[in-house]
């Protein structure tokens, strides 16, 4: 007989979720003592700090993040937002009590939705500097009474009507829709 010469290695994860929710628990003991307290709120755990960081900079490696110039900022907005409100909202008594406790997951959407909030917020900086250069053109050549035909630059003019109709759809789904009564006013028997 052959012996199987390879041996079986236990799968090591980035983040021991077990460890960071018991490190989560007791801060919030922690905080909740000190609070009742009146005394100064308890520093973060390394640990979960360093869990946090570790989670945003592999996230930002997903092939949806990872080709932003600005991921830097969407690590930190990441980092910022789950310092802020994730620990702050931690609740462990909202855990299945049949599964196992997720503060990864939980993690994991809080930084996904930083990101995306960042991605939002730099689209919207870009369609204001392009617009404010496509008026500061028109601006300079009406000041020196000189027309020139606009530049063909296809990829903007594509990137501010995608912009702007997505305004003008958010802006409608928004406003509600007011159903027009027919008839004259109702009455009532009394």
């Amino acid at each position: 007989m052959v012996e199987d010469t390879k041996k079986k290695t236990a799968v090591i994860y980035y983040i021991d979720n077990r460890r960071l929710y018991d490190a989560l628990c007791n801060h919030r003991k922690d905080r909740l003592k000190a609070k009742k307290a009146g005394k100064d709120l308890p520093r973060i755990p390394t640990y979960v700090a360093e869990c946090i960081m570790l989670l945003c900079k592999n996230i930002g490696t997903k092939a949806c993040f990872s080709g932003y110039s600005y991921l830097e900022e969407m690590i930190g907005d990441g980092m910022e937002n789950c310092i802020m409100y994730g620990i702050k909202n931690f609740n462990p008594k909202l855990c299945y009590p049949d599964k196992a406790p997720t503060p990864y997951s939980y993690f994991t959407q809080i930084i996904t939705w930083a990101f995306l909030r960042r991605i939002e917020r730099e689209k919207t900086q870009h369609y204001i500097k392009l617009k404010n250069s496509c008026n500061h053109i028109v601006i300079e050549q009406l000041n020196d009474n000189r027309y020139m035909p606009p530049a063909d630059d296809a990829a903007n003019d594509q990137f501010i009507k995608t912009f702007e109709d997505k305004l003008k759809a958010k802006k409608e789904k928004r406003t509600p829709v007011r159903k027009k009564k027919c008839g004259g006013p109702s009455r009532r028997k009394r």
